[in-house]
């Protein structure tokens, strides 16, 4: 195993690579020969294994990823003044039933925070009953939302290639790698084999390994030239 070389695509669910995206500052990037494209890399012992770990910052992607981030603000605004509306406006037989609506209320959000105010004792008009009424105010969660301000447009790949390679060549040979890999996954589609299993095919020559090998090539080159007409429309 260990003279196997790989390159993949670190998961940003690992801490470390949090604190990579995260803390490395946008000087700190160097230019790489891909147009669009920065890197820093570092070296890493992750899981015992020596490895190199290449955080890219991809410029096209970096305002894609603003572009969707302030749209989820957006609509996480909406929904918490829709909430502060309706928190506010309810009456409340006492504080503890305050405290537990308010605390299951807030976690639905997640750019902005509930900050509850204060509480006032009321008699109700109706009922002539003492309620409770809560003062609701909302507050921008501006870290977090910070946090993911950094981390737009980076993405991380390790490998156990030391040497020779440049951030470059990692990149164009992941981009490479994963080209390869979507070529052939159709072959993971349960619909290719209802539409071409044995029942639906005639094989008269009874060389069943050639007559799957055309059909695996027939069906690739017209997934691809398919994929590649609807790109061009």
């Amino acid at each position: 195993m260990k003279d196997i070389k790989w390159i993949t695509r670190v998961p940003l669910s690992i801490k470390a690579a949090q604190l990579y995206v995260k803390e490395i500052l946008d000087s700190e990037f160097i230019d790489t020969d891909l147009e669009g494209y920065k890197a820093v890399e570092k070296e890493s012992n992750y899981a015992g294994v020596k490895q190199k770990w290449l955080i890219f910052l991809s410029e096209a992607r970096k305002e894609s990823d603003l572009k969707q981030l302030a749209k989820r603000i957006v609509k996480d605004e909406e929904k918490a003044n829709s909430l502060v509306t309706s928190l506010s406006q309810r009456k409340y037989e006492n504080r503890t039933e305050i405290k537990a609506i308010f605390d299951c209320e807030r976690k639905k959000l997640k750019y902005h925070h509930l900050v509850l105010k204060g509480v006032a004792k009321i008699t109700d008009k109706k009922t002539k009953k003492t309620v409770y009424k809560a003062t609701i105010a909302l507050e921008l969660e501006r870290e977090k939302i910070e946090d993911e301000q950094k981390k737009a447009g980076r993405f991380i790949l390790a490998t156990n290639i030391l040497e020779d390679l440049t951030p470059s060549d990692i990149l164009t040979a992941y981009k490479g790698q994963q080209s390869c890999e979507g070529g052939f996954s159709f072959f993971k589609d349960p619909l290719f084999f209802a539409l071409f299993s044995f029942s639906q095919i005639s094989i008269k020559s009874g060389n069943y390994g050639d007559a799957y090998g055309s059909i695996f090539t027939r069906l690739y080159y017209w997934t691809k030239t398919t994929e590649s007409q609807l790109k061009t429309e």
